[in-house]
């Protein structure tokens, strides 16, 4: 959409003597309009285009402004005070964020849709800003830019797809995107298109060769048998299960032979005495 040129700056209520009104003429800038004092009510420009056009869309960088409202009126006309509102006053920034000082750049883009529709069917040669600030008496405020936009000509309406186009929007480098290039996420969309990993797959269980051969096992057998070299880490020794299962019976035995007290011994065998020899018994 072609910009509209804007000539010179008609009149202003208070502009800072460093960010003056006159800076909103180039918009490609990264200088700004400031009110001369904090705590001013509102402040006001009027900017005189060159010549008389239809606004289709606005474009505004904010500057710690609160609000932000756009007046359109003709030069020709009989009242230089004689302004139809284009734009309503239009929220840029929240009590919150106003009494912090955050978020102070905002930049906001208005359609046709988002403009009076009065004023959207008419051609205007000038413009009046409105900025107010009441929620923060010490923060001077103002703009940053603001660009307004004629309507597409008809060359860009029959032109197809292009490639996207970069535009200065004051310090703000603003990408245009086709809207059907880009590609929309629908409601479960996600988990439609997912894959399953294939680690994530169980490895299904085989029943060793015994068991097949066998016939006298169950499944649940074959199971614990296949599972059991990972669980031992290791491969399964022939004749190690029973080894294991004497020694612990070897184990049981010992410790039910063992006393009850570790003082208490075992009772002592008598030895029945030797029988003396009837010889050598002296009388």
């Amino acid at each position: 959409m072609p910009e509209i040129k804007v000539k010179f700056v008609v009149s202003c209520s208070s502009e800072d003597s460093t960010h003056r009104a006159d800076n909103l003429l180039v918009a490609d800038s990264y200088r700004k309009w400031r009110c001369a004092h904090v705590g001013e009510k509102q402040i006001s420009a009027i900017l005189q285009f060159e010549k008389a056009d239809v606004i289709h869309s606005i474009d505004i960088g904010n500057e710690g402004s609160a609000f932000v409202e756009v007046l359109v009126g003709n030069s020709t006309s009989a009242c230089e005070q004689d302004f139809e509102v284009m734009l309503v006053s239009s929220f840029f920034m929240s009590p919150t964020e106003s009494r912090s000082g955050t978020n102070l750049n905002r930049v906001r883009m208005f359609g046709a849709d988002k403009l009076a529709k009065a004023a959207v069917a008419k051609r205007w040669d000038r413009v009046k800003i409105i900025c107010s600030q009441p929620y923060n008496k010490n923060l001077p405020y103002g703009l940053c830019f603001i660009r307004f936009n004629s309507p597409p000509e008809a060359d860009e309406k029959m032109a197809g797809p292009s490639a996207p186009k970069v535009r200065m929007m004051g310090p703000f480098a603003i990408k245009d995107e086709d809207d059907g290039s880009v590609d929309t996420l629908k409601p479960g969309s996600l988990f439609l298109n997912r894959t399953p990993k294939a680690h994530g797959t169980p490895t299904p269980v085989t029943p060793s060769p015994a068991v097949r051969e066998g016939g006298g096992g169950s499944y649940a057998a074959a199971a614990l048998e296949s599972a059991a070299p990972s669980m031992g880490g290791g491969k399964k020794t022939p004749g190690h299960s029973p080894k294991v299962r004497g020694a612990s019976e070897r184990e049981r035995q010992t410790e039910r032979e063992k006393p009850a007290h570790p003082d208490q011994h075992a009772p002592s065998t008598l030895v029945p005495p030797r029988p003396t020899d009837p010889g050598n018994v002296r009388a």
